[in-house]
């Protein structure tokens, strides 16, 4: 009896150990996270689209901090800069029980959005007028009796993709000249106009110089 006593106590002692270790091993088996993540496009504009992909291992739930004081809790997020410059982006990866994680930064950097100009006339000059715009010749063929509803007109001359900012321009026929400053905003189409006959007249050497009708930098 005292044989069979001490196998069954044995056997209790043994039972509570191995619940023991497995209950050590339960939790020691959690993983300490690896964060990491990607994103597109490479080149950023403002108030455009980033997409953020989360390649973490070992994690159940995240943070993510886009460096502009906005965050997120999604596992793939996606976000917009309303500001340019330089952007530090952090992913925080959590475990399941949020006792261990685990942080990556990486640097961006937000172009300003660019803008398109185009120079257009609404009067016939019988000539075409050759506008020049940052060291570029181009020339209005064709001219409108209202505002053209697009940037890029057939016969108008566009410059695409113009970083914000304020410049000088020239324009000249064989009658008119004019010489003006047009300014360019993010992301939208300036149309500047150049009435036919209110440049400088070539022909007339009283004429007062640099008269140009602009209408207010008309842009949609």
């Amino acid at each position: 009896m005292k044989k069979y006593f001490t196998i069954i106590c044995c056997a209790v002692v043994l039972m509570s150990l191995t619940a023991l270790n497995s209950c050590k091993k339960d939790k020691v088996e959690e993983k300490t996270p690896t964060a990491g993540f990607s994103y597109s496009p490479s080149t950023i504009y403002t108030s455009t689209t980033v997409y953020f992909t989360n390649y973490s291992e070992n994690a159940a739930n995240y943070r993510w901090s886009f460096g502009d004081g906005q965050t997120s809790n999604s596992i793939n997020p996606t976000h917009s800069y309303s500001t340019s410059g330089y952007k530090t982006v952090e992913l925080t990866a959590y475990s399941e029980s949020g006792a261990k994680t685990n942080s990556i930064t990486k640097s961006l950097y937000v172009e300003e959005q660019k803008g398109d100009v185009m120079f257009w006339t609404d009067a016939s000059t019988q000539y075409n007028i050759t506008v020049t715009f940052r060291g570029t010749n181009k020339t209005i063929t064709y001219y409108y009796t209202s505002t053209p509803s697009y940037c890029g007109a057939s016969g108008c001359a566009t410059y695409w993709d113009v970083e914000p900012g304020t410049y000088h321009f020239t324009a000249s026929n064989l009658l008119y000249e004019w010489d003006g400053y047009v300014t360019i905003s993010s992301d939208v189409c300036t149309k500047m106009l150049l009435y036919a006959n209110k440049g400088k007249k070539q022909t007339d050497p009283e004429s007062q110089s640099q008269e140009m009708l602009t209408l207010g930098n008309d842009a949609e």
